[in-house]
């Protein structure tokens, strides 16, 4: 609050008191006050009601002046947490929490993030903090938000680290050989058959001509015969 105050001579300093809803004084605070004797005080008024706040003013002369006024604090709503959807994640990657939804009408001053890891209470402060996980399993992280006022909400995730696929076994000496192996073996049997159908081509194809080189002789000697049965002009 401000105050200003005024004097025909010199002010000599002014007390602030502060009175809460229940009627008990809770300061008697000397004011900080520029050279014009402009004041101000600034405090946290915690509780709900109606508060009030009166300014004494003295001179050089020891005169008392004073001036009061109300303030009414009123309850504002409890803040709502919001750690976000729950996550899975595999072995030794890093999580960035994020509670950046959760909501306050006056605003939202503390995160606090709380679980437990490898047999320790870890716990993380700010809206989007970071963590490694390197151990699988389940991990319900609660999240803790608190307002100007101390109201509080919580909210939890659950984090589900999976654990790391194993690299792929590595393919032994021996199966490329045996493969290899095989692959020749097939590769000799189709040779070897390709071989034989081409000699077997050529012997089929062989036979076909001797074959015809005989029926050939054959018609030949059958002619010479049929000439040598024909009786001479002479005879005739």
């Amino acid at each position: 609050m401000t105050a200003s105050i005024a004097d025909d001579v010199a002010v000599g300093g002014v007390t602030l008191q502060v009175v809460d809803p229940s009627g008990a004084t809770v300061s008697n605070a000397t004011m900080t006050c520029d050279p014009t004797w402009r004041c101000t005080d600034t405090r946290a008024y915690g509780v709900a009601g109606t508060w009030v706040v009166r300014v004494w003013a003295a001179d050089r002369s020891g005169n008392l002046a004073s001036a009061s006024t109300t303030i009414a604090i009123v309850p504002g709503a409890d803040p709502v947490a919001n750690a976000g959807p729950d996550v899975s994640i595999d072995a030794g990657a890093t999580l960035t929490f994020n509670g950046s939804l959760s909501i306050d009408d006056y605003g939202i001053v503390a995160y606090e993030w709380t679980f437990t890891s490898e047999a320790v209470v870890r716990s993380l402060t700010g809206p989007t903090p970071r963590f490694r996980f390197d151990v699988p399993g389940t991990y319900v992280v609660t999240l803790t938000v608190r307002d100007v006022a101390g109201h509080a909400d919580t909210d939890t995730v659950t984090v589900t680290v999976l654990a790391a696929s194993p690299p792929p076994a590595e393919t032994p000496f021996w199966y490329y050989a045996a493969a290899g192996l095989v692959l020749l073996f097939v590769v000799a049997l189709v040779l070897g058959w390709i071989v034989r159908r081409h000699r077997a081509q050529q012997i089929a194809a062989r036979r076909r001509e001797l074959e015809a080189a005989e029926a050939e002789r054959e018609a030949k000697r059958a002619a010479r015969d049929a000439q040598a049965r024909m009786p001479d002009e002479d005879e005739l």
